[in-house]
């Protein structure tokens, strides 16, 4: 018979599993979230700067300002730094929902059997996203061609690594 902790336990590793695997995908949305923001401002701030300035001073200073705040935000949202975001550490309360209601399918169920094996797919899946996520790392860490590199850096990097340098 299955017991609570066991199913505990299984829960706890599928969870881990999850946030893990989803924290690059969310710092990689939020990072392009904020790079929208601030071309957004940006547009917003050279709109403003280009408006004809026959006005008069409050009409001035009520457009110095609105420029300023823009560069506040701006300044702002650049110092954001997205994988210090402790919101990418939790999982969203509508996948535990579902992962709760289908662990509790599990402990309805009266066939230990049954009970078992879904057990074991569900500590297949933690294992998979795991190894999925350890591979994407390495593939990055050692892959040069899919960091994004210019072309000469990936040549100076590759000749430094059989310790060779190239020629400035």
């Amino acid at each position: 018979m299955v017991n609570q902790q066991n199913l505990l336990q299984v829960y706890k590793q599928l969870i881990k599993a999850i946030v893990k695997n989803d924290r690059r995908s969310k710092i990689i949305q939020r990072a392009n979230e904020i790079s929208k923001e601030i071309s957004l401002l940006s547009y917003q701030k050279i709109n403003l700067l280009r408006q004809p300035s026959n006005e008069d001073t409050k009409a001035k200073l009520s457009k110095l300002r609105s420029v300023q705040e823009i560069d506040s935000k701006i300044n702002k949202l650049k110092a954001e730094d997205p994988k210090c975001d402790k919101n990418m550490l939790y999982i969203s309360n509508s996948m535990k929902t579902d992962i709760r209601e289908d662990m509790k399918a599990i402990l309805i169920k009266e066939n230990d059997r049954q009970i078992n094996r879904k057990l074991n797919n569900f500590i297949d899946i933690a294992a998979f996203l795991n190894n999925q996520r350890e591979y994407d790392e390495l593939i990055e860490r050692y892959n040069l061609g899919s960091r994004g590199l210019t072309q000469d850096e990936v040549v100076k990097r590759t000749a430094n690594k059989v310790g060779l340098d190239v020629p400035l």
